[in-house]
């Protein structure tokens, strides 16, 4: 997941784009979906020094937030 984020990522940085306008709206839930998955994130990450498997889930958040950033900036 984190390679396909820094790939998009770097495509939106050229200015490459799909050639399709979505609505607005769309981005703004993809927008909370991104914030949703950040506090998950830290949650698991502020619980992480009791139990190990939430570093893992808390990194796999993050990565899934940035993820989905990316996409949204190459969609943009």
């Amino acid at each position: 997941m984190l390679i396909y984020g820094f790939v998009l990522w770097g495509l939106a940085l050229l200015g490459i784009g799909l050639p399709i306008d979505l609505p607005r709206w769309l981005f703004l839930v993809l927008e909370m979906i991104v914030v949703w998955f950040a506090w998950k994130g830290i949650k698991a990450a502020r619980r992480a020094p009791s139990n190990h498997l939430r570093l893992f889930n808390a990194q796999e958040n993050w990565v899934n937030a940035f993820t989905l950033q990316a996409l949204i900036l190459f969609l943009w």
